[in-house]
Order: structure tokens, then sequence, then C-alpha cells
């Protein structure tokens, strides 16, 4: 079946949309509700409920009183504000290429159990996690769902410079910054981070461009599956963003981190951050803003909230 659109909203003509991605939400339908007032068309949001936790692979006790709820009720919203209205979000510490088998049975479950209720729930699409460069065990349970899911899309996350390289980036400013002037300059750890290799595959091992490249091949290439790119304070060159043009972006996260501060104290996007965001909402991606830790977002009157 078609997958719907998201966010039918019938008063922007032919705008793009943008969302608002949160990480906690004790109370969805306040969330919703404050998110569509500030200006958001739609939510991202966990599909796990913020008080469930699984136990732990080596606590398990068949005694133990029931564990809080996998999930809120499906009626707290009607089946067209669910379709429309929200992205769902799998758990951040699901790992089914663990090197831990506990931890790679308790991934492989988790994910199954979320991709059903969104399932259940008809969710325009659910956001993944970033695969790693060798992910066979993650493709593999995520193209299970690939064939069956009918009404939604999967949005794998891939930052377009890994987080490994951008902390990398932001300690070589501070050292640069604290070097006296006229040292000679060392090649950097960020630089030293990007030209790292797989042995087996010769490919880079902190380029998120391979990592997705061989976890859409993994998929098949299925039509279902589409990317969701994270931008924070750094871009890669123009010709490594280049690459993402024939890919099926789908949406791009906007992290409070990309944003700087103008001369009036107000957050704007970087000139070349601009130009990246403007040349994706031409090819009708959708933009999802992501607050930063505290729950400041920029440019919005929602803010993020916290557990």
């Amino acid at each position: 079946g078609a997958i719907m659109p998201l966010a039918r909203r019938t008063d922007l003509g032919d705008s793009n949309y943008s969302g608002l991605e949160v990480d906690v939400c004790h109370d969805l339908q306040r969330c919703l509700k404050e998110s569509l007032e500030g200006g958001f068309d739609f939510l991202v949001t966990p599909l796990a409920h913020p008080r469930h936790r699984r136990p732990a692979p080596t606590a398990r006790d068949p005694t133990a009183p029931q564990m809080a709820p996998f999930a809120r009720s499906d009626l707290l919203l009607n089946s067209s504000q669910w379709s429309s209205q929200v992205v769902g979000k799998t758990s951040p510490w699901i790992n089914p290429d663990s090197a831990s088998p506990p931890m790679r049975r308790d991934s492989e479950a988790a994910l199954r159990q979320e991709l059903m209720w969104a399932a259940h729930l008809s969710l325009h699409a659910v956001l993944l996690p970033t695969p790693d460069l060798n992910a066979a065990n993650y493709a593999r349970l995520v193209n299970q769902f690939l064939g069956a899911l009918s009404h939604t899309a999967l949005w794998v996350r891939i930052p377009v410079v890994s987080a490994a390289v951008e902390a990398a980036e932001a300690k070589d400013g501070d050292a640069a910054g604290g070097a006296a002037a006229g040292d000679a300059a060392d090649a950097s750890s960020a630089d030293a981070l990007l030209a790292e290799t797989d042995p087996a595959t010769r490919r880079r091992l902190h380029d998120p461009f391979e990592a997705w490249a061989s976890f859409r091949a993994l998929c098949e290439g299925n039509p279902s599956l589409g990317v969701c790119l994270q931008v924070g304070a750094s871009l890669p060159p123009r010709a490594e963003l280049d690459r993402w043009v024939g890919e099926p972006v789908r949406a791009v996260i906007v992290t409070a981190a990309a944003f700087t501060t103008n001369k009036r104290g107000y957050p704007v996007l970087p000139k070349r951050h601009q130009e990246f965001v403007t040349g994706m909402l031409k090819r009708n991606v959708q933009i999802i803003l992501r607050g930063s830790r505290d729950g400041d977002l920029p440019g919005s009157g929602v803010q993020m909230e916290e557990g």
C-alpha cells in the first residue's frame, strides 16, 4: 500500500514539512499538541515507553514483578494522528551486531517488538539507529520487516560526519586554540580517524556514507528503506556531501550544535549548512529539528523534555 504523507496541513500550500525530535516524552498528547502549536508538523518520539527498561540479561528473575508496560496505549491518539503526525524511533541502545550474545539477543527482541508496534500503529515512518560498517545481523532483521511493512517506511539515521570524527574535530580545535603561534601543525586526530580503513573491505571505518551503502546493499536497495541525515556542527567536504544526491534521503535532522549565534543573538545556520539544507528542501526532504540535551531548541518556542 501507499505510504501516507506526513502531516496533512492545509494552510501552507506546497511548503515542506518540519518535525521535532524528542528523546523523552512522558505525556504524548501534550508533547504533540505543543509541537504543533510551535509550528511543527510532526513529532519524532521513542516507540518504547520512557519507564520501560528491559531487564539486564544477567539479572533476570522469573519471580520478579512484571516490568513497566512496553509502550503507551494506542488509544492516546486517533489513527490519523498516529499515521500523519508521529514518526517513531527505536531505542538507541539496540545493537544486533554486538559482540555480547545476551546484548545481541536483547537487541533482536527489542527491535522486533518495537517495529511490530510501529506496524500496528501504521506510523508513516520509523527512525532506526545508525549502523556500524559491519551490520549484517541488523540488516537481516530490518530486511525481514521491509517485506512485511505495507504502510510504514524505515529511515536509517546517518550522521554526515561520524560522532568520533566530530568529537576529534572539537578536540583538535581546542588544541589549536591553545597552541603557541608558529608551532608546526601535526596531522589532526580527526584526519587520522578519517584515514582508518577496514582491513577486510578497505572501506573507511569512520565514513558514515560507507556504513549506509553497505547497509542498503544488504537490504537489497528496498524502496521502503530511506536515509535520515543528521547534521551537527561540521560538514564534510562538498565532494563527500554530493554523494548523497543519488541516495533516498527522506529527512534531514538539524541538531542544536549546527546553529551559531548572529550579532543580534539569534540562532542561525552557517552559510555551508544553509546551502546544504536548502538543496535538500528542493528535493522535498523533510526537516527535523533536534534540541540540545539541556532542552533548548533553536528558533522555537517548543522545548525538549527531559526525564
